[in-house]
């Protein structure tokens, strides 16, 4: 069960050990809607922010209610209050749009106790569509990974991503190898770390581009740099360290293995990408990677107390 939690964690963008090893199994989850009007009505009743900024007013009743979805009519709910904020212009919304429909698209019945359906995914790339074009590396990397579908991975772990959902039920074909590359290409440079990864190992195995050992090299050194400067968190957490120290790695591996007059057009390709790709995230990504988190560690609280009831019934009956 714990090792399920993490493969969720990891796959949010979560890569602390200690979130996992310190959820105790007795996790508790407020779900009465008590709690929840409790809880949510001082944002509820702020009539100044719903006058002066009312997407960021329907933004916090939306946010306040994510703990408390566990049934389609509260998930629904809390899917009107983000589409009201982002209809009033808040950008964060659609992608929190994005994360809501892709989370119940893949685990929709251990986070949110609804079964996820393949229109869910359809609604996940409109709304991460709209945060890629306001600017968000984030949202443009998702949906490079999302038509990737994993196809730069080994066949042992090109495991379908649902699991509420069969493969042939799916609305949209993938791979889509050539959208993905478009996406990563633009989330790469706009300085998304994790998309200057992935294109590195689509230019090192030839997917999607031509196989380019001096381009797989300067992305994947993009990447590491930019993790390093911009992603200190990860740093910080026992996964985190070693999924850093695996890709300087692997970035030393692919300049090593370079032939000298690679090596002098790799380091020219390197200064001329550093001065237009290693960006620091925009205000709207910074708010996205918080958001991300802190959705991730709700939906692990949920898939944990999830698992530890089923695992009850299993060992009463």
């Amino acid at each position: 069960m714990k090792k399920l939690l993490l493969i969720i964690l990891v796959s949010c963008g979560v890569t602390s050990v200690a979130i996992a090893d310190g959820i105790n199994e007795e996790v508790t989850k407020k779900s009465t809607k008590s709690a929840e009007v409790n809880d949510c009505r001082a944002f509820d009743n702020d009539q100044k922010t719903l006058k002066d900024n009312p997407g960021f007013y329907y933004y916090k009743m939306a946010i306040c209610r994510l703990d408390y979805i566990d049934k389609k009519e509260v998930f629904e709910k809390v899917v009107e209050l983000f589409q009201k904020s982002a209809d009033n212009k808040y950008s964060p919304s659609y992608y929190v749009l994005g994360l809501l429909f892709e989370n119940k698209y893949e685990y929709g019945s251990l986070y949110y106790g609804i079964k996820g359906k393949p229109i869910d995914l359809v609604n996940a790339i409109k709304n991460y569509e709209i945060a890629a074009h306001y600017g968000s590396s984030n949202a443009q990397n998702i949906l490079g990974e999302i038509y990737l579908d994993k196809a730069n991975l080994p066949d042992e772990y090109r495991n379908f991503g649902s699991m509420d959902i069969k493969k042939n039920e799916m609305l949209i074909n993938l791979p889509n190898i050539n959208k993905a590359v478009f996406w990563l290409e633009k989330a790469a440079k706009n300085g998304s770390p994790a998309a200057q990864g992935t294109l590195a190992d689509l230019y090192r195995q030839g997917i999607g581009v031509p196989q380019d050992y001096v381009l797989a090299y300067v992305w994947e050194n993009l990447s590491v740099a930019s993790q390093s400067r911009f992603n200190e968190s990860m740093q910080e957490e026992k996964i985190g360290r070693k999924l850093f120290l695996g890709q300087k790695n692997l970035r030393d591996k692919l300049y090593e293995d370079l032939l000298p007059d690679q090596k002098v057009e790799a380091r020219r390709l390197l200064q001329e990408y550093s001065k237009n790709y290693f960006v620091a995230p925009n205000q709207l990504d910074l708010v996205c990677n918080n958001l991300q988190k802190a959705i991730a560690l709700k939906n692990a609280m949920k898939a944990l107390n999830n698992l530890a009831k089923s695992y009850e019934k299993l060992n009463k009956n």
